[in-house]
């Protein structure tokens, strides 16, 4: 079936935010923000230190709690929602730091995202999502090939390099098989080869139907891998747009790129 412009134009976003605001007294980490995300592309935020990028991904995932501002997930109001039952509609992440149980394999540690779909967790809150165990199976499978995990899946973390830890964590946030994926920072402390490999990740996962949100202080990367980008300084949203022209704003430019990409732009 094809989709005619029209029903393009009038289709709800897959993920929005109206308002959001995190306030910690009389810090405003998030203030004010409102973002709207459509199906089958991936976004990008950039921003200095402490502008809140990593507490936005926290307040959209329900892991920091709101003090103002509305979340809709297809248009539907989520923002009283736990953690784990947005998980469960199709909604995951990854962390900024690698988060992964120490004495389990690659396998088991991927394993633990398929449980959070594992048959009757929600049977009685979401209706409708209840894999079989041999689904759950797949998916994990699934998850460890698409990351280039397969030789790796009986080692523990402590023998694996640094990057391909963070191919784990991918893989486990996908293995709960997410509509969109929140990535915190996935290339830091990696080496360029490592990053065009988690660019091209994104991109296979984007094609497999996975829209998703990048947090990454690799300007570069977030140019060259993402469809739109949101700009943030101070907690609030700067400005937003196509990655090449978010990057020439002056206002970006000065609060966050600097000379260097004053000429190079």
């Amino acid at each position: 079936m094809t989709t005619t412009p029209e029903a393009t134009a009038t289709a709800p976003p897959v993920l929005e935010l109206r308002g959001v605001s995190v306030h910690y007294g009389g810090v405003k980490a998030v203030d004010r923000v409102s973002m709207s995300m459509a199906e089958g592309k991936i976004y990008g935020v950039i921003g200095p230190n402490g502008s809140g990028k990593s507490t936005l991904i926290g307040a959209i995932t329900r892991l920091v709690p709101l003090t103002a501002g509305e979340l809709l997930l297809d248009a539907v109001p989520y923002s009283g929602a736990r953690a784990h039952r947005l998980v469960a509609l199709g909604v995951s992440r990854t962390f900024q730091t690698v988060r992964l149980i120490p004495n389990l394999t690659v396998y088991e540690n991927v394993e633990l995202g398929a449980d959070l779909r594992r048959p009757g967790q929600f049977a009685r809150r979401v209706p409708g999502l209840h894999p079989t165990r041999e689904e759950l199976a797949a998916a994990v499978d699934r998850a460890i090939t698409v990351t280039g995990l397969d030789s790796l899946r009986r080692r523990l973390p402590a023998e694996l390099s640094y990057g391909a830890q963070r191919r784990v964590e991918i893989a486990r946030a996908i293995a709960a098989r997410p509509r969109f994926l929140l990535l915190d920072e996935p290339t830091a402390g990696m080496n360029q080869i490592e990053r065009h490999e988690i660019a091209d990740l994104m991109h296979r996962l984007c094609s497999a139907g996975i829209s998703q949100l990048l947090v990454e202080h690799d300007v570069q990367m977030v140019v060259d891998t993402t469809d739109h980008v949101f700009a943030m300084t101070a907690g609030t949203l700067v400005t937003e747009g196509r990655p090449e022209d978010v990057i020439r704003d002056p206002r970006v430019q000065e609060a966050y790129l600097g000379r260097r990409w004053r000429h190079d732009a």
